[in-house]
């Protein structure tokens, strides 16, 4: 018989499936980018086993609170796709560009790191850049590199789809993009101010400077873009 909480039920299946789909990708998002830096021998083998169960944790922490973002922030939902699926797309154009294959391999990698995350060109006259990627540190093109690229498309769909800071914004495209745009700015600019002023120390204490400065930038990243999201009523506001 038709009615009841049984319809109730069944229309709510959907969405729980897909909620619970994105949870699982936030999980394995996650490990994903410990996987990434164990394959690429940038997980020194002091911390490996403290990497993966910090990163596991995190996962499982990721996954519930995507389950629970009713209970939080709006803008939480952002912040989560961020960090593991922006993180994992930073990381692969990390990786790409040449820059922790550099810092894995030599002594004064640490400098290619910064210039991969944007360092002004004074820097760059110190060292070469290596990697197949060394073109893009050029001055005029240190933005254009495919780490900030894969962090955005990695990061900016599923939270179009998904965000509930998003939704309102679908309706107008043209203040979508500017909040977007003011959101990459964010993004870009935390992650480069995360990895000069925390990579370095954080790799001296660790002696693990390619996590440090993966764990740098995506803090910067995160802090960078909640700032951004904080000013979008101003600076992109939406009509009414």
């Amino acid at each position: 018989m038709p009615g009841g909480d049984n319809d109730s039920t069944a229309r709510g299946l959907p969405g729980q499936r897909r909620d619970a789909w994105i949870a699982a990708s936030l999980a394995l998002f996650t490990l994903a980018q410990v996987a990434f830096l164990a394959w690429h021998r940038a997980l020194p083998a002091h911390l490996a086993l403290q990497a993966w169960l910090l990163s596991g944790a995190l996962a499982l922490v990721l996954g519930q609170a995507w389950r629970m973002r009713p209970a939080l922030p709006v803008h939480a939902d952002m912040l989560l796709l961020m960090l593991a699926w922006g993180g994992f797309g930073m990381l692969w154009g990390w990786q790409i560009d040449g820059a922790l294959g550099t810092m894995t391999a030599a002594p004064g990698a640490e400098m290619h790191a910064a210039a991969s995350a944007g360092a002004p060109a004074a820097a760059h006259s110190h060292c070469t850049s290596g990697g197949p990627g060394g073109a893009v540190y050029q001055e005029w093109f240190r933005w254009l590199n495919a780490m900030n690229g894969l962090m955005l498309l990695f990061a900016f769909p599923p939270s179009v789809a998904w965000a509930r800071c998003l939704q309102p914004y679908r309706r107008y495209p043209g203040r979508l993009v500017r909040a977007l745009a003011l959101d990459a700015a964010g993004m870009v600019l935390g992650m480069m101010a995360g990895g000069r002023l925390l990579g370095h120390p954080l790799g001296m204490i660790s002696g693990a400077p390619a996590l440090a400065h993966h764990v740098a930038m995506l803090a910067g990243m995160l802090a960078g873009m909640y700032v951004t999201m904080l000013l979008r009523r101003w600076l992109a506001p939406l009509p009414g």
